[in-house]
């Protein structure tokens, strides 16, 4: 009888023994995944910062390309005024090797010529008005008013001056929104984060995943709406994460779009000799990178057990 009570005890010390190795296993499993999520969401946090640098890198060697070229077209327009109008198609096979829509010209009452299009005033547009003001300017995404299919376009001025130094007129280069869509479509997450460039007042100008906007165009009527028209005000909203961005070269955080959580990252775009400044911001469902953790931490229990 002794010897079948203490055998028992036996096997209940074992099973005890067990129970407190598998829970302590367990627990530590936990705790390791735990570490494991939170350096996993970490180093995702840098390779989305890591990506909205490059993006913004890239961005500004092509605009700065482009600002060389245009530069050189407007050197070329100040030599000789009243020939303008028949020097400008000779730019047609430059537009095309740069990808670029046009090049072109305003006189100074607004009048433009192209390497393609019918001339037609566009004194009334910002980027005339701030050129011929003296500042180099690129737009935030306009109509194409040179054509009939008024595609979504962006465009790049600087001042043409005279030989007294005067200005005269304003040079420009157009290309459209979907080359630069293509150019900023770089694979993220596998293909489940998306870039977005947006100007100061919020319009979104690049948008390698346009479903996800919606109806909106401004990224800062989007997030107020997200954010049930609660926060203080719109523009407390835009100046908040505008000076953040400029002032500690970088904004991040979580934000929500449609229901769905995202972590973000925005790199200011900095461009040496253009007024104008843009923002890039990449961001990543949170759903996405927890999916991707479970995996992780799946395959770590399989080893374990």
């Amino acid at each position: 009888m002794d010897k079948h009570i203490s055998s028992t005890q036996k096997i209940y010390t074992y099973v005890i023994i067990l129970l407190i190795c598998i829970i302590s296993i367990t627990a530590a499993i936990m705790r390791c995944a735990d570490l494991i999520k939170n350096n996993y969401l970490d180093q995702a946090k840098r390779n989305l910062a890591d990506i909205s640098i490059h993006n913004s890198e890239y961005l500004k060697d092509q605009i700065e390309m482009r600002y060389e070229l245009l530069e050189s077209i407007a050197k070329t327009l100040d030599l000789e005024p009243d020939k303008r109008k028949e020097k400008i198609y000779l730019f047609k096979p430059i537009a095309e090797s740069f990808n670029l829509k046009r090049i072109g010209f305003c006189d100074e009452n607004g009048i433009a010529y192209a390497t393609e299009g019918d001339p037609v005033n566009l004194s009334y547009r910002d980027f005339f008005q701030h050129s011929m003001a003296g500042e180099v300017y690129l737009s935030d995404v306009i109509k194409d008013a040179m054509d009939s299919n008024h595609e979504a376009i962006t465009t790049m001025t600087m001042p043409i001056h005279d030989k007294d130094s005067n200005i005269n007129g304003v040079a420009a280069i157009t290309y459209t929104i979907e080359n630069l869509n293509k150019e900023l479509s770089i694979d993220i997450f596998e293909g489940a984060g998306s870039n977005f460039v947006f100007s100061d007042t919020g319009f979104i100008n690049i948008s390698s995943n346009p479903s996800i906007l919606d109806i909106y165009d401004n990224i800062y009527d989007l997030l107020w709406a997200e954010m049930g028209y609660n926060y203080k005000s719109r523009n407390q909203l835009l100046s908040e994460i505008i000076d953040k961005s400029e002032n500690e070269n970088y904004a991040s955080g979580t934000i929500t779009i449609k229901g769905i959580k995202y972590y973000y990252h925005i790199t200011p775009l900095s461009l040496k000799h253009i007024k104008s400044r843009w923002h890039v911001i990449s961001i990543v469902p949170e759903e996405y990178l927890n999916q991707r953790f479970e995996s992780t931490k799946k395959n770590l229990f399989r080893m374990e057990f």
